[in-house]
């Protein structure tokens, strides 16, 4: 298999069954993005597997809560010119980076971030989630979690996970 997706040193791919050997067959590739430069990363390994395996390509983006103590299912907690902006930046970022031969959707959702991802990777049936993360490490991991992590231990799919560049995480 010739694949065309830069490697990703730093990246971890982690697959549901490791003991399966099939062949990679990808319909359905999933990319939560936070509208940052980091996420759209993701985005330089999903369009080259997309097209190489004529997969459906699906950018989500999750709006959470302006507080944690707002509930996710009162409604309560949505912006609508917040809600605008992103699908906007969200429409924007496919227009500017996914090939037009690509068959492909923008999700937006509203609530917990990593509960939205495997929510959305669980209804468009993803094979595959590429997402990034910051690396956060003692203390910052601690008190900010990460949602790499839950979407890794929670996926019903396969999961590569692009590390954000050492220069930008620096900043």
């Amino acid at each position: 298999m010739n694949l065309t997706a830069p490697t990703a040193p730093g990246s971890t791919t982690v697959a549901r069954d490791v003991h399966q050997r099939r062949p990679l067959h990808l319909e359905n590739i999933l990319v939560p993005l936070d509208l940052s430069e980091t996420s759209r990363s993701a985005l330089r390994y999903a369009v080259p597997l997309a097209l190489q395996f004529g997969a459906r390509l699906t950018l989500l983006h999750v709006v959470e809560p302006p507080s944690p103590h707002t509930p996710a299912s009162t409604g309560d907690h949505i912006d609508p010119p917040a809600t605008s902006l992103a699908q906007a930046r969200l429409t924007e970022l496919y227009d500017e980076e996914v090939a037009p031969e690509l068959h492909g959707q923008t999700i937006l959702r509203h609530g917990c971030i990593y509960d939205q991802i495997l929510s959305v990777a669980r209804e468009t049936h993803a094979d595959l989630i590429i997402t990034t993360t910051h690396g956060r490490t003692g203390l910052r991991h601690l008190l900010m979690g990460s949602t790499a992590e839950c979407i890794v231990h929670g996926a019903p799919c396969a999961v590569l996970v692009v590390r954000e560049p050492e220069e930008a995480a620096e900043n």
